[in-house]
This record gives C-alpha cells, structure tokens and sequence, in this order.
C-alpha cells in the first residue's frame, strides 16, 4: 500500500508532498497518515458520481454518462434537422474521444467489468466541469428537451427539474436560465447555418403563408414555410415568424415576403409557387409578388368552405346542429354530468383510458362539425339516459334527428377523409387535388341518405363543389402536376378542352427543356402507405382498370406521327398504364427519368409545391404553444 500510495504522489523534502492530480502540497510530518486521506477523498468523489462504472455489463457502461456513444459514433449522426445529433453534431465531430474521460473511452471492448485507475477517474471528473465534453453533451440533451417540449428557460432553475438532473449525475451542475438561453441562440446560428447550406443546393421550391394574431399580446404575425424535394422526399422548414407592425396591405405583405426571401438568400425564379388562403391582401400581395400563376388557393380552405356554405344553405340543419351543440355545452359546463358519463361507460366494460368525452365544435377548425357529431352518436345511448333524469336540461334530440345526424356524417366523412389527406407535407398533394375532386363528387352521389334532411344537404354539398371546384381544371399548375404524376395522368380531366390545353402546355415545357438535361439524383426510397376506412379511391381504380385493359386490346394499332421528338415523348409517357397508389411518384420519376428525361425535369420543379396552406396553420399552432404564459413574462 505505501508503494502504491506514493505513485500518486511527488515527494518535495521530508515533510510535504505534491499530489499528482490536483497539485496540492500535502504535509505529511514523515508518515503517510495525510496522504492516504486525501487520496481517500479522491476516491469518493469518484465513486459518487459513477457508480455505473462498476456494472457487470460492459454495454451498460458505455451507457452509463450522456452522450459517451454519441462522440464515438460520428459516422452514423443523422442528417435529420428534427434529430438532437443533426444541432450538436459540429460539437461532436470536433471532440477528441481519447481523452475525454467518458466511460465508454475506458471501456471499449473489454469482455468484463474493467476497475477504473485513478488517473482515468480524475479524467470523468474533470470532463464534467464546465467546458468538459460531459458537460457539453449534458447541456446539449437539456437544450434540446427546452426547445423541442416548448419549455420556458425557467424550467432549468425549478426544484423538480434540478433533483432529477441530480439523481442522474450527481456532478453536473444545471446551468441558469440566462446561461441556457445564450447557448440556445447559439446552437440556433449552427442550424441556420446548415439549413442555408442545404438551401443552396436546391433549384426550386414552394411557399405557404398566412397571417396569424396571437390575441394574448394583440400582435400580428406573418408566418412562411419552404418546401421543396431532397432525397427522393419532400422536405420543409420555417423561414419567417414576422411580426406585422404596419396596416396589412398587400404591398406591406409582399415587401416582408420578399425581404424574407432575400435575408435567406433564395432568387425569387426558384419560387415555384405560394399556397395561402383566399383573403383579398394576401392574394394580391402573392400576385405582385412572383405573378399571378404562381398563386396557388389553399385546397383545404375550399374543402371547408364548401361545408360551411353547404350547412348554411341547408334549411332546419343549421337548429340541428344548436341543438346537438347545446347539450354538449350542457355536459361541458357541468362536472357532475361530466363524472356520470364517465361513471356509465366504466358500468358498460370501458376500460378508463378508452372513456370519451364530448367535442365541441369550433368555427376556425376545420372538421370540428363532424368530429362533434360523430362523438355525439357515439355517446348518444348514454346521454339520452342521464338526460331524462335532467328536466331543465336542454331538450334531447329524437330518434328521426339522430337518424338524421347519421346522415350528415355519412356526408361529411369524404370531406374530413380529403382534408387530412391534403393535409400531409411528406406526401406529394398538389398532383392529387383533380383526382380527389373527381373521386369526391363521385363518392358524395353514391351516398343514399335516409331522410330528407341528409338529402337536401348531400345535394348542397353537390352544388358547392361545382360552384367552388369546377373550375379547377383550367388552373394551370394542378392540371399540370396531375398530367405529370404516372398515378394518375389524364384519368381524371372532365373537360376534353382543359386536358388538351395541359397537354399542350406539358409539351411546350418539355420541347423548352430539349437543350437543358439535369443531371441525375440520388436514390433513397421511401413508401408512405396509410390505410383508409373509407374507400375515397375506389372510383380512381375503376378508371385505372379501365385504361388498362382499353390499351391491352389496342396493342396491336401502330400509329404514325410528323410530330416533334419532345412531344412524341409526352404522348407515349401519357399513354403508358397508370402506377399503382402506393407508389411514391417522386421515387417513380427517378426510375423514369432516363426514359422520359425532358418531363423529368418539370416533374422535378411541379412536386415540390404543396397542396395547401395547412403548413403555415401548424406554424401558427407551435408558436402559439410557445407564446405562453409560461414562456413570456
């Protein structure tokens, strides 16, 4: 033990000694007694903070402190913004693994427990001070949690949050709220860094915008979104919260549009297109802006006008829906009630977490009408009974009025099935907006209502759509990218007149692109395949079916033609069959685009534009959730 001891420490003369660790003079009056103490206390400063190190399993170990297999695996850090590695890799890639003293250093592929030497212990400590590599990985993981769970800064000086951090690692010390905000902003500059490198390297995107008021502070904000197509996938990000401080005019819109555009470096010529709402300013703020073509109206927005003016033009629906909204309120405001209809679904085998509870419509969310509806006939068993034992209670909906709610969410599903459909951003939508139409149209006539009630509303809904949607077919960009998309090409056009003239504009776009071939993408695959309740497709595969088996038995006709090699490459991209659903078209087009590699190029500049403006809503949501109370004093 004496030789032991004294390797961890210098002899100065007789009477002191150096420890070799910390450098502090020991006296030790010609004995060891003082050495051995500090040398004690050295070890138990070590062994509170990591007790993992003496685990059986070496796997465990190289658990055992925050981001120890982090700066080990750099080959493997995801490129996925949304991932904590994406923010903190630079920190990581710069970060020696040899010394920094994590266990997974000390460990590597040792067959058993492996007792950590004292140089190596004072290494793990010295790694977990401010500026250490433990540390930093630490303080990265609780500045990753703040801003992904939408915490407020106050959250790493609460009593709760700081125990645990404790429990975890004893020798990390919670930085304050001003220490983590200026780290916060710094990691935001690395991520703006890398989204604007990612930026440059694509050749043409989309836009959503709205304008949202955040009634807590009375203020106005402009929010943007980008999308475009990276990696065989649709890719999107935020470019501009901007507070409006002025009138809302459209030449007030489109100056902070296009500012925003220019602080992040984008030409306004790569801007494909700008989805957003139909209101008056912003509409014409995008047609100052990039050119009346390029303005694309928000398909879920119409979706949800059809509904509201289909309800309002429907006579006695409108007492209906007061009426089935007032016993909701009913239960809503009373907790007694609310408890009974909880206590009657637990009485009928409901397991607790399965209990519903009514929804409430609202008139800025879309949908609210029927997801409110199609709860009440849910619970409409139960309410009737706890209504009766309620006299002052409002009047409880009849059997004939049920029937007739029935009816009105048999008409209204499509309608909710589309607009969470279009709602998607990884999914190429704007290509789907004439088929579903189509499918749609079809899908609301096929319907047979049971009263007359859910007739009347099912033929408002028929001539809402005609009224709002007809139309559609003449716009240039939607015929255009359902033409381009090989699930769907001319099946759905309804006016000859229309599908000629997006044909003819496809084969103008491609002769225009015959002396500027882009060069091939990469080749990642991804499927994205969600099951539907309600067949809305089954009309879209009959006429699938039906080109199929029109060109199986013309096979033999050949056919001569004078015309141009870039539109007879359009005409034989048109009449090959139609790909199935699941396909991703984007990953179609990489396989094609050596067949057909003049229409490649505008499939390329047509699917990265989005369908609506739904984008810009869940913006609004998340900075809602973070203009909180909670984060805002």
């Amino acid at each position: 033990m004496f030789i032991k001891l004294w390797r961890t420490f210098t002899k100065i003369d007789r009477n002191s000694a150096s420890c070799n660790e910390c450098k502090k003079v020991i006296q030790t009056s010609g004995n060891t007694t003082n050495l051995k103490s500090h040398f004690d206390m050295h070890l138990k400063k070590a062994e509170a903070g990591f007790d993992a190190a003496k685990t059986k399993k070496p796997k465990q170990q190289k658990l055992s402190t925050f981001g120890s297999c982090s700066v080990q695996n750099n080959k493997n850090i995801s490129n996925d913004p949304d991932d904590p590695d994406y923010v903190f890799q630079d920190d990581l890639m710069k970060t020696p693994n040899t010394n920094d003293g994590s266990i997974a250093s000390t460990s590597k592929s040792s067959s058993g427990p492996r007792q950590l030497n004292i140089s190596h212990v004072f290494k793990q400590i010295t790694s977990m001070a401010v500026g250490g590599t433990q540390h930093a990985s630490i303080t990265d993981s609780i500045a990753y949690f703040l801003c992904k769970d939408n915490k407020a800064f106050s959250t790493v000086e609460g009593e709760g949050f700081k125990n645990m951090v404790h429990k975890l690692n004893p020798l990390y010390k919670v930085p304050c709220r001003n220490t983590i905000k200026t780290y916060i902003d710094a990691k935001y500059t690395i991520v703006e860094s890398k989204f604007r490198d990612v930026l440059k390297t694509i050749s043409y995107f989309s836009l959503t915008t709205d304008i949202w008021t955040d009634t807590q502070h009375m203020k106005s904000f402009l929010g943007i979104t980008i999308h475009f197509i990276q990696s065989l996938s649709l890719k999107s990000g935020i470019i501009g919260v901007i507070e409006l401080k002025e009138s809302h005019t459209a030449d007030y819109i489109s100056q902070e549009i296009l500012k925003c555009l220019c602080d992040w470096d984008i030409p306004k010529h790569k801007i494909m297109a700008v989805v957003s709402d139909n209101g008056a300013n912003i509409t014409k703020a995008i047609k100052k802006s990039f050119g009346t073509n390029k303005y694309v109206p928000c398909f879920a927005h119409t979706i949800n006008l059809v509904v509201e003016q289909s309800i309002a033009k429907t006579v006695s629906l409108s007492d209906l829906l007061s009426n089935v909204r007032e016993i909701v309120k009913f239960f809503k405001r009373s907790t007694s009630l609310s408890d009974e209809l909880r206590k009657q679904q637990l009485n009928k085998g409901i397991k607790e977490g399965a209990v519903k509870k009514f929804i409430l419509d609202v008139s800025t969310r879309w949908n609210s009408v029927f997801y409110m509806l199609q709860r009440f006939v849910e619970l409409s068993k139960i309410v009737a009974d706890i209504m009766l034992t309620r006299p002052n209670g409002p009047e409880m909906i009849s059997a004939r009025q049920l029937q007739e709610v029935s009816d009105i969410i048999v008409i209204l599903r499509p309608l909710e099935m589309i607009t969470t459909e279009m709602s998607a951003e990884k999914n190429v939508t704007i290509s789907k907006v004439l088929p579903i139409v189509s499918c749609l149209k079809n899908g609301v006539s096929s319907q047979v209502p049971k009263t007359e009630l859910g007739e009347s509303f099912k033929n408002s809904v028929i001539g809402q759509l005609q009224r709002r949607i007809d139309d559609i077919e003449k716009c240039n960009l939607r015929p255009l990218a359902t033409l381009l998309d090989p699930r769907f090409k001319n099946l759905h056009f309804k006016d000859p007149v229309a599908c000629s003239n997006a044909i003819l504009h496809l084969k103008k776009m491609a002769s225009d692109n015959q002396m500027s071939l882009m060069s091939s993408s990469s080749s990642e695959e991804e499927t994205n395949d969600s099951p539907k309740v309600f067949d809305l497709w089954e009309y879209h595969e009959g006429l699938a079916q039906k080109r199929t088996s029109s060109r199986a038995s013309g096979s033999g006709r050949k056919s001569k033609s004078n015309s141009s090699p870039s539109d007879q490459l359009v005409m034989n991209y048109l009449s090959t069959p139609v790909t199935s659903l699941k396909q991703d078209p984007i990953e179609t087009w990489e396989d094609m685009k050596s067949v057909y590699p003049l229409i490649y190029m505008e499939a390329q500049k047509i699917f990265c534009i989005v369908a609506t403006s739904v984008p810009s809503e869940r913006l609004f949501s998340k900075a809602g959730a973070t203009l909180s109370k909670e984060r805002n004093r």
